[in-house]
């Protein structure tokens, strides 16, 4: 009876062992994890890099290459000023700064301003595809289409200095001083309007 005991106790622990080996040896399921399309938008930023190009803007207007959600960064980086100049701050510089100088500089560049400026911040994500994204661009430059007038003006929105430089000639029909030649020419006191003199140096 002591051996069957002890034989049933063996037959036990080998059973036991061999069903433990084989749970820790079963073979894993691999998870898969679906990895983002890196050529999402490679259409679109090969165009937009193209009229960049076109609208001789520098190198922080370039949309990188495989990189969705570098294409982003930048995307919602260029495009803050239309939402950021419905700040109260700057409309009240902007309000003084053409307060009776109906041809100064700043009062044209701030009818430019005003006309783009939307009051809600619209943020770009990478779920968006680049139709949506290119509708979007479209509603705040007010060009259909991306192309070389749409960037001058998201250019334009960023830096007055660009906004000068691409629309000079208009400016000199519309009535600015021709004494204005360049950037350079362009001045203001930074205490009273520290905002756009910021812009100024962009």
């Amino acid at each position: 009876m002591k051996w069957i005991i002890i034989l049933i106790v063996f037959i036990a622990a080998i059973c036991s062992a061999v069903v433990v080996r084989g749970c820790s040896t079963r073979p894993k399921v691999p998870v898969i994890t679906a990895r983002p399309d890196i050529t999402k938008y490679d259409i679109f930023v090969e165009n937009w890099n193209k009229y960049v190009v076109n609208a001789k803007l520098g190198k922080s207007f370039y949309l990188p290459d495989k990189d969705p959600e570098g294409v982003i960064t930048i995307l919602n980086g260029i495009i803050a000023p239309f939402f950021k100049c419905s700040d109260p701050f700057f409309r009240n510089e902007l309000a003084n700064i053409t307060q009776g100088k109906k041809y100064s500089f700043f009062s044209f560049y701030g009818d430019f301003i005003t006309s783009h400026c939307i009051d809600t911040e619209l943020i770009f994500n990478s779920k968006q595809d680049s139709t949506s994204i290119k509708n979007y661009i479209a509603q705040i430059t007010k060009i259909d289409k991306i192309n070389t007038k749409a960037l001058i003006t998201i250019a334009s929105m960023n830096a007055p200095c660009f906004y000068f430089k691409n629309y000079r000639d208009d400016l000199y029909k519309r009535g600015m001083t021709r004494n204005i030649k360049s950037c350079e020419d362009i001045k203001i006191d930074e205490s009273k309007y520290p905002l756009i003199f910021k812009m100024l140096k962009n």
